[in-house]
């Protein structure tokens, strides 16, 4: 599966473990965000945008680039 239809299966997965961690009032969100490498400003926009649901979208977004960053400078591309 390729495509949204792949995107928004991501995100719904993150969205419900981003859920879990907030309503727990675990530190995992915090520390997910960070692992990602995602910057308080894309933070605030997502949330400002569409809360938790846009940070999901903004998390898969930015794994995905990791990925092909990685892909990239390994020379696979």
């Amino acid at each position: 599966m390729v495509g949204e239809e792949a995107f928004e299966r991501l995100r719904a997965h993150v969205l419900d473990a981003l859920d879990r961690w907030t309503s727990a009032g675990s530190s995992a969100l915090s520390r997910a965000v960070n692992r990602v490498d995602l910057t308080e400003r894309v933070v605030s926009a997502a949330m400002d945008r569409g809360g938790l649901h846009e940070l999901a979208g903004a998390m898969v977004v930015r794994c995905l680039q990791k990925v092909l960053m990685r892909h990239r400078y390994a020379g696979r591309f």
